[in-house]
C-alpha cells in the first residue's frame, strides 16, 4: 500500500505479537482496500497549490507508526508505536509518484524483494478533497482514503484508518521527496 504504500510488506522474523498481527492485517486489507461507501467523499481532480506540492516528486516512506485500539478506547498520540524497523529495505525504498494530470504510480524503487516483481506495482488516479484534508487514491474498484496531516514541500504525513469488528488500526505514514 502507499501509505502504507506497499501492498505486500514482509515482516521480519523477530517481531513481537502486535506487529505480526498488524502486518497480517495490512496484507489482508491491501487486497480489498477500501470499498466505496456513502461516507467516501466525491473527489474530482483539481491542480491546486496544495496538489502541486505533491506532484513531480518521488515520495519515499521514512517512518511508519501504528496504533491499535479496542472499541471504546480513547486514542492519544502516545498510543503510536514506530514500526519502521520491521520492514525490509526493499519495502522502504518504494516510492509514490503523483503527476499533474491526476494519476499516480507506486514504484518498487532500486531494490526489489523478488526480481520477478514488476517495477510499477500499482497505478491509479488521485485527488485531494475535503478542503485539502484528504488524499483519495483510486485503483480500479479499490479506493483508499488518507487523512492529510501535513503536506509541505519536503514533507508528507498521512494517516490511514482501518477498522475490523471491534478493533481500529491507525497508521501514521511519513514521506520525504528525493
Amino acid at each position: 500500500m502507499f501509505l502504507v504504500l506497499k501492498r505486500n510488506y514482509r515482516a521480519s522474523s523477530n517481531m513481537n505479537r502486535f506487529p505480526a498481527l498488524l502486518f497480517l492485517l495490512l496484507a489482508l486489507s491491501s487486497c480489498n482496500r477500501t470499498l466505496l461507501t456513502n461516507n467516501t467523499p466525491q473527489c474530482k481532480f483539481r491542480l491546486t497549490q496544495q496538489a502541486l506540492l505533491l506532484t513531480n516528486k518521488r515520495w519515499q516512506e521514512v517512518s511508519i507508526e501504528a496504533r491499535r485500539l479496542s472499541a471504546g478506547a480513547m486514542p492519544t498520540t502516545k498510543d503510536f508505536k514506530d514500526v519502521t524497523g520491521q520492514f525490509s529495505p526493499s519495502d522502504l525504498d518504494d516510492v509514490a509518484i503523483f503527476d499533474e494530470k491526476g494519476t499516480y504510480v507506486f514504484d518498487e524503487g532500486p531494490v526489489k524483494a523478488r526480481p520477478e516483481s514488476p517495477q510499477v506495482y500499482e497505478k491509479g488516479t488521485w485527488c485531494i478533497c475535503k478542503g485539502g484534508n484528504q488524499l483519495i487514491l483510486t485503483n480500479g474498484p479499490a479506493i483508499t482514503v488518507y487523512d492529510i496531516i501535513r503536506l509541505e514541500e519536503k514533507s508528507l504525513v498521512l494517516q490511514l484508518h482501518r477498522t475490523k469488528e471491534e478493533v481500529a488500526d491507525t497508521y501514521l505514514l511519513t514521506y520525504q521527496p528525493f
